[in-house]
């Protein structure tokens, strides 16, 4: 490896890896959802099976970049788990205030013990996107992309 090519390449992209397998991970979940409801219930109602299966396969195709190292990736995957956390977060608040049922609107019809495992494999997921080596290792990347001749 030359000098150059060590001085670019961080360390640090171990931390994106890590996200890249904890959105893999999350996505397994959901599918591993989906295919215990169906089995539980006579089938999905046809929307909520579209909707888990777009949650998981947006959450491959957010590994796929992180583990590429692309700003897209980086940014979608920040968008989409923050928006699913606070939209989960307030509906559990808005239920627990309220003394509602538990709403699945936004952790999709999980059981409470699913819905804890959910939001944990997502607020890893933040974490890790936030972390500042994450965020050296995409900036680098998109440095060297920028910096190499085209």
């Amino acid at each position: 490896m030359t000098p150059t090519a060590e001085a670019t390449t961080p360390k640090s992209a171990g931390t994106l890896k890590a996200a890249a397998w904890v959105a893999f991970a999350y996505a397994a979940f959901m599918l591993g959802h989906i295919i215990m409801l169906g089995m539980q219930t006579d089938g999905l109602e046809s929307t909520a099976y579209v909707r888990r299966m777009i949650d998981a396969s947006l959450f491959v195709l957010i590994g796929v970049g992180l583990l590429r190292r692309a700003r897209w990736g980086w940014f979608f995957g920040l968008a989409w788990t923050s928006m699913i956390l606070v939209l989960a977060g307030s509906d559990l608040a808005i239920s627990v205030a309220y003394d509602w049922k538990w709403s699945d609107s936004w952790f999709f019809g999980l059981s409470r013990r699913s819905a804890a495992v959910n939001a944990a494999l997502l607020a890893v997921l933040l974490v890790l996107l936030l972390h500042p080596r994450s965020r050296r290792a995409i900036r680098s990347a998109t440095l060297q992309e920028s910096n190499s001749p085209s």
